[in-house]
């Protein structure tokens, strides 16, 4: 995959679907979303108008292609951004059960903050306000005011992963946000879409000033990176030559051939882009080779799990049974696959979700520019079909999961089938992205470790 590394020209804006009045002053200071990224590079695909490029053709139900739904740049896949410091140094959010801070000698510190709490030897659960089968998990830590330094370096991320539960860290190892973003507060005023300028005061019959509209005043954040960081990003678009999947043609690399300026998040913000193919790997933290039964997996980026028949989805997985919470994944490729490419398919990996800590969601907005057989050329008709999509709730990065196999080689199967690299030795392709929505976008990658839990005690 080709990295690419986002260098904003001023501030950026990345302002999601929730209104910007009263006392909601917005979130356009937010770090950005995976989704927002993706949009970037697709619209800066189109503005460039490579030639000969494949048309994507969605099928219907009988598959048979529905020629008025065509579309270029189905290829494209990416991931990030995550702070990239002016030393490459990539970091990423900190696991929702550790902590980073600095003791009365300045010293940097990782702690092990949260583990599951087991059952009592030779009982099979306890009662709790949890679904059956999950254990909470408890902290080891007695409360502080300490600062959590939210962001870990890959080599931190990486000796966490090994099973360091407490742990001396170098400086850089892990940082604040305030580190490298600032949100910078700002007064707008609207603009009527209809004609292109500011709203004007309207006086009635009774020569009383009203705005026809109601205030278009508004309050926005800001984002700003600190000199010297940027925005690192992970992308490909492999395109078929002549519809030949044999020949492709990364247009990533047409698009960027070194560096260019593209349009990042709302209000036309411009970043600056350098381009560069990860040869040696990718600065992403790397999962080590499981040892014994126990299985966690931390989220890198959000993942997006809708409510699907039975499956609740929200913070649960789709592919955890909500009821047993046993794993639903399977060591290979499914049937229609493994046919399609004349393996064998694969078998279900024998394990079960048993604990997790959860962060807030997100929330995750998204444009709908045109429905079902519109044509982008009628402007009229465009209009009249483009609006918003509904709001998705995406479990943030830092997330854990924690799993038990049922046998040792089980959980290195799971671990495969989760860290974002699969295998351990394999790291120069994005293999597994987890998340039900959006993983084309970079949602639900993640990276797997052990864990140890601690034992109940009986009174």
């Amino acid at each position: 995959m080709n990295k690419l590394l986002l260098t904003p020209n001023d501030v950026l804006f990345f302002k999601d679907g929730r209104p910007m009045s009263g006392s909601l002053s917005g979130h356009g200071g937010s770090w950005p979303t995976p989704n927002v990224i993706a949009a970037a590079l697709r619209s800066a695909l189109h503005r460039a108008e490579i030639e000969a490029v494949h048309a994507h053709r969605v099928k219907k139900r009988d598959h048979t292609h529905k020629e008025e739904r065509s579309y270029q740049f189905g290829s494209l896949v990416s991931a990030g951004p995550w702070p990239v410091s002016n030393e490459d140094l990539w970091y990423f959010s900190t696991p929702a059960d550790a902590v980073c801070q600095k003791n009365e000698n300045g010293k940097l510190w990782l702690k092990l903050s949260h583990k599951p709490l087991l059952p009592l030897e030779g009982h099979e659960s306890y009662k709790s306000s949890l679904p059956e089968g999950l254990f909470p998990t408890i902290s080891l830590l007695p409360p502080s005011k300490d600062e959590n330094l939210a962001w870990w370096s890959t080599e931190t991320f990486n000796r966490y992963l090994a099973g360091c539960e407490v742990l001396e860290l170098p400086d850089g190892g892990a940082i604040s946000g305030e580190s490298f973003q600032k949100a910078e507060q700002s007064v707008g005023i609207g603009i009527n879409p209809e004609t292109q300028s500011i709203y004007l005061p309207v006086k009635d019959k009774n020569e009383t000033v009203e705005d026809a509209d109601g205030s278009k005043f508004f309050s926005s954040t800001y984002l700003r990176l600190a000199d010297g960081w940027k925005m690192g990003v992970l992308a490909e678009a492999q395109d078929k030559i002549e519809g030949n999947p044999e020949t492709k043609k990364d247009l990533i690399q047409v698009l960027i051939p070194e560096n260019r300026h593209i349009v990042v998040g709302g209000q036309q913000k411009v970043c600056t882009v350098e381009r560069n193919t990860e040869e040696k790997g990718m600065q992403l933290p790397k999962g080590p080779e499981i040892q014994g039964k126990r299985v966690k997996w931390v989220l890198l980026s959000p993942a997006i799990f809708p409510h699907i028949g039975e499956q609740t989805g929200g913070w649960l997985p789709n592919w955890i049974h909500p009821e047993s919470m046993r794993v639903e994944l399977l060591d290979g490729p499914g049937k229609a696959k493994a046919k399609r490419l004349g393996i064998n398919a694969g078998k279900p990996i024998q394990a079960k979700l048993v604990a997790a800590i959860i962060g807030k969601p997100l929330p995750i907005t998204q444009w709908h520019l045109a429905r079902e057989g519109i044509s982008f050329d009628d402007e009229e008709t465009l209009k009249d079909n483009s609006g918003p999509r509904p709001t998705l709730l995406a479990v943030p990065p830092g997330s854990v999961y924690y799993f038990e196999a049922d046998t040792e080689e089980d959980a290195r199967k799971l671990a495969a089938q989760l860290n974002w690299h699969g295998d351990a030795d394999q790291t120069h392709t994005i293999k597994n992205r987890r998340s039900t929505l959006l993983g084309e976008k970079g949602f639900g990658l993640g990276v797997c470790g052990t864990w140890k839990g601690v034992e109940s005690k009986s009174n």
